[in-house]
């Protein structure tokens, strides 16, 4: 089953998500960038997720600074919402501070490996907070979040099994 209603409506820059775990934990993300480029196509999420957990998925973190990422930036596609796992609950504007200066990815497909960024511009250097080189599905989320945070994973909506 969908934890949420689904939603074809593509994300837009500031969009604040939250993500559901059982017992009623609410993690907080929010899209970035909605039109990174992964394997040279420019229509991908770039969304960061807070460390935040809330039990009201309507009590939006006030504070949604770098200082308070849970994981490094993640590019993802939109099947989030139109599976029904990501929820978007309002947009807000991105202010200085809240976007880092640089998206580093690390590609381990080399060796050694190569850092990129949301545009799929080399790096000559990896960058402190640096996710990893690829296009993250929905399920990668919930189990990074999961792994960080100690947290049950829901259970999948048995079509979504089959992905």
């Amino acid at each position: 089953m969908s934890l949420f209603s689904k939603s074809r409506k593509k994300p837009r820059i500031g969009d604040v998500f939250v993500l559901s775990f059982p017992g009623g934990m609410y993690c907080f993300g929010r899209v970035i960038q909605n039109n990174a480029i992964m394997c040279k196509a420019p229509i991908f999420n770039l969304v960061y997720i807070y460390k935040y957990i809330k039990k009201d998925k309507n009590d939006v973190p006030q504070d949604l600074g770098v200082q308070n990422l849970l994981l490094p930036p993640i590019v993802t596609n939109n099947q989030g919402w139109l599976r029904g796992y990501f929820e978007t609950i309002k947009t807000v504007d991105i202010h200085e501070g809240e976007v880092l200066p640089i998206h580093c990815f690390e590609n381990d497909d080399f060796s050694p490996a190569k850092y990129f960024d949301e545009d799929e511009k080399e790096l000559n250097t990896k960058y402190t907070i640096c996710g990893s080189y690829g296009l993250a599905s929905f399920w990668y989320v919930y189990k990074q979040v999961s792994k960080k945070l100690n947290l049950p994973l829901p259970a999948l909506d048995p079509e979504d099994e089959k992905s």
